[in-house]
């Protein structure tokens, strides 16, 4: 659905769009998100989990030696595209696990 494509897009050019002409190792990306029975809208944090998981994959892709909190902050700006106020919880969670 574009609720789903759009913060993945997000993701893409914020993490890889400085090197798409650059290099050859973006030549072809492909995001594949499976749900089974993960009702939409129902307060579980499915959305943080894909804006989690995209946004450190992305960066491994990148190469980054990045940490925990560079996914969480790059997964927090994809939430605000999907929710435009979220409170942040969820995709904290989602990346720091514990709970």
């Amino acid at each position: 659905s574009k609720s789903a494509l759009v913060p993945i897009l997000f993701l893409f050019f914020s993490i890889l769009g400085e090197n798409l002409g650059n290099s050859e190792k973006y030549k072809g990306i492909r995001i594949k998100a499976k749900s089974f029975s993960l009702p939409i809208g129902a307060g579980l944090g499915s959305s943080a989990a894909l804006c989690v998981s995209a946004s450190a994959a992305l960066l491994k892709i990148k190469s980054v030696d990045f940490n925990l909190e560079l996914v969480n902050e790059f997964a927090y700006k994809a939430e605000v595209l999907i929710h435009g106020n979220p409170s942040g919880l969820d995709n904290t969670v989602s990346t720091r696990g514990g709970v």
